[in-house]
């Protein structure tokens, strides 16, 4: 082998060498010098998403639960929260404040990107703070938000719409009087009808007529003035913005008035709203309501019925009917006077309107006679004579007196037990009484009765005042004999 081949063959056995060397170096030197770890990849971060939330409050007419026109949020609405959920588990809040009349206000809520999101939205006052256990005085929700389609930059923002309801919807559930005049206080109940947080005193309207003067007593009762040019219809209260409409109706009444013809008592006209012990007088009560233009009474129903009384006098009154024309309703109440004199006020009320006319009874309280106990002389038998002091002994003039309430003084009749008994000279006030000649001796007796009482204007007995008469005759006085 010549000594270039040696010279290669040694180069190669070099290379070799080197090699195995380095290969056990690399086998060797991890005990010593460890290989670093690879790092892991890093991790990348949630895509999120805009949830633009449009929150609503309209100020024109909606509904509440109960059916009746209403706005759906509270005035005095302030700041606005809006809460995403994931479960129970809130992902995203922002909260805004709302600008005095605003009807709208757009809220921008970060989250995630994800599916089946839930939404809530809370507003609150910026008067008076509502009590601990109110919170919130309007609330709206959304279910099943989903932002997973956000991928792109254009589309990282959602849209979403929803509209308040008020947690504070007023209800009137009572009224004090269902009727009454203008310039009436009625006071109202219910719930909520002034809230607590509202400074403002709540707006009632009757028959869509403001009213002028309303005060609070408590956030379930307000009173209210019925103003000038309010009509029948229903009431309505304006809490903090939120409406509520009453289920009965106020009857507004422009005009009433009480009245009864004039009685005649035995043709003697007597003062209207006289009548006689123990007889019966009617009253009638004519009452004219506010209505709204082309309404009728027909118009509406549950109209009350008016009440009658008697008030300071021991009367009796009890109601005949009522009766409606257009916008008139007509009322009798028919009274039954006491059975002696009083007076009082026939009083005809609907609601808080009343109207009022004297009732009084008049009659005679009682008939005295003077005297009332005496002896005559009967008269002697025709043709015989008897001393002039046996004479002027058969006669005896007596008066009576009538005791009465009435306007006029009819007087007395006179009449006697005995047709030998004579009540002669008869006026309404006095008589002669004598005998029948040939009268005998008897006690007999004469009779003083009221003619008003006779003539059966009462019920009870007519009053009367009876006197006695002892008659002696000739056998007993023959020393008067000529």
């Amino acid at each position: 082998m010549n000594r270039r081949a040696l010279h290669r063959l040694a180069s190669r056995m070099l290379v070799v060498a080197l090699l195995v060397v380095l290969a056990g170096c690399q086998a060797i030197l991890p005990l010593f010098y460890p290989a670093e770890k690879p790092l892991a990849a890093a991790k990348a971060p949630p895509i999120m998403a805009t949830i633009a939330l449009t929150v609503h409050w309209p100020t024109g007419p909606g509904r509440d639960f109960r059916g009746y026109h209403a706005q759906l949020i509270p005035d005095s609405t302030a700041t606005v929260v809006a809460t995403v959920y994931n479960g129970t588990t809130a992902i995203g809040s922002t909260s805004k404040t709302r600008t005095v009349s605003q009807t709208s206000v757009t809220i921008p809520v970060t989250v995630p990107v994800g599916d089946g999101y839930n939404l809530e939205v809370l507003a609150y006052p910026g008067t008076n703070a509502p009590p601990a256990t109110a919170g919130a005085i309007a609330r709206a929700t959304a279910a099943g938000i989903n932002t997973l389609g956000l991928t792109l930059a254009t589309q990282h923002t959602l849209p979403v719409d929803v509209t308040l309801t008020s947690l504070y919807v007023p209800a009137i559930t009572g009224m004090s009087s269902q009727a009454g005049n203008v310039n009436q206080t009625v006071q109202l109940t219910g719930t909520d009808l002034a809230p607590d947080w509202e400074i403002a005193l709540p707006k009632v309207y009757f028959n869509g007529t403001a009213a002028v003067t309303v005060t609070r007593q408590n956030s379930g009762t307000i009173t209210a003035t019925v103003p000038t040019g309010a009509t029948t219809g229903n009431i309505m209260v304006k809490a903090d913005g939120v409406e509520s409409v009453s289920t009965a109706r106020y009857w507004v009444v422009s005009s009433q008035a009480v009245t009864t013809t004039s009685p005649a008592i035995n043709a003697n006209a007597v003062a209207n709203g006289l009548v006689y012990y123990g007889g019966t007088l009617d009253y009638t009560a004519t009452l004219t309501f506010a209505l709204k233009s082309g309404e009728t009474l027909a118009t509406y129903t549950g109209r009350p019925a008016v009440a009658w009384t008697v008030s300071g006098a021991s009367h009796t009154i009890a109601t005949q009917g009522d009766t409606a024309g257009t916008d008139t309703v007509t009322s009798v109440g028919r009274l039954t006077a006491a059975g002696g004199y009083s007076s009082g006020l026939a009083v005809a009320t609907l609601g808080t309107a009343t109207a009022n006319h004297l009732a009084r009874s008049v009659g005679v309280d009682s008939v005295s006679v003077s005297p009332s106990s005496f002896t005559i002389n009967a008269l002697p038998p025709v043709g015989q004579s008897v001393h002039s002091s046996y004479l002027a002994g058969t006669t005896r003039a007596v008066t009576a007196t009538v005791t009465h309430t009435l306007p006029f003084s009819e007087g007395v009749s006179w009449t006697t037990s005995h047709s030998e008994l004579v009540a002669a000279n008869q006026t309404i006030s006095s008589a002669t009484i004598t005998t029948t000649q040939g009268a005998v001796a008897a006690s007999r007796t004469f009779t003083a009765t009221s003619i008003t009482d006779a003539a059966a204007i009462n019920t009870g007995t007519a009053k009367a005042s009876t006197g006695n008469v002892t008659i002696t005759d000739l056998g007993l006085l023959l020393l008067g004999v000529q």
